[in-house]
């Protein structure tokens, strides 16, 4: 439930300020700044049970504005734009390597070739 509540289009995406960063293996925790300094810092894991009524609740307590529909789409948009390229990335980091892995391959079955083919 808490990760559908940070990650989905109807929890803290909803909220003027809030970004998401998620750190593996980390807490959820969210952290409070007001004019680039640490005001608060709450671990949302501990409201998780309370479902995603107590999330907004907390949120709201905290002073967080909800967006328009409008605005709210905007974000979304940029986020969903934000893990296309960062998937884009990924994809190409993968596809190079798995090219380089195919060159080495074919470097190396080129030299057994040629060795096979000296000891004749």
């Amino acid at each position: 439930m808490l990760k559908e509540f940070l990650k989905g289009d109807e929890g803290a995406v909803t909220y003027r300020n809030v970004e998401v960063e998620f750190i593996h293996g980390r807490k959820a925790t969210m952290t409070i700044y007001n004019d680039g300094e640490e005001v608060d810092k709450i671990v949302l894991s501990e409201y998780e049970s309370e479902g995603q009524e107590a999330m907004h609740k907390l949120f709201q307590e905290k002073g967080f504005e909800q967006l328009t529909g409008e605005e709210l789409s905007l974000k979304i948009e940029m986020r969903d734009e934000k893990q296309r390229e960062a998937d884009e990335k990924k994809e190409a980091l993968r596809r190079q390597h798995r090219e380089e892995m195919a060159r080495k391959q074919e470097e190396e079955r080129r030299k057994q070739e040629a060795e096979s083919k000296e000891e004749l």
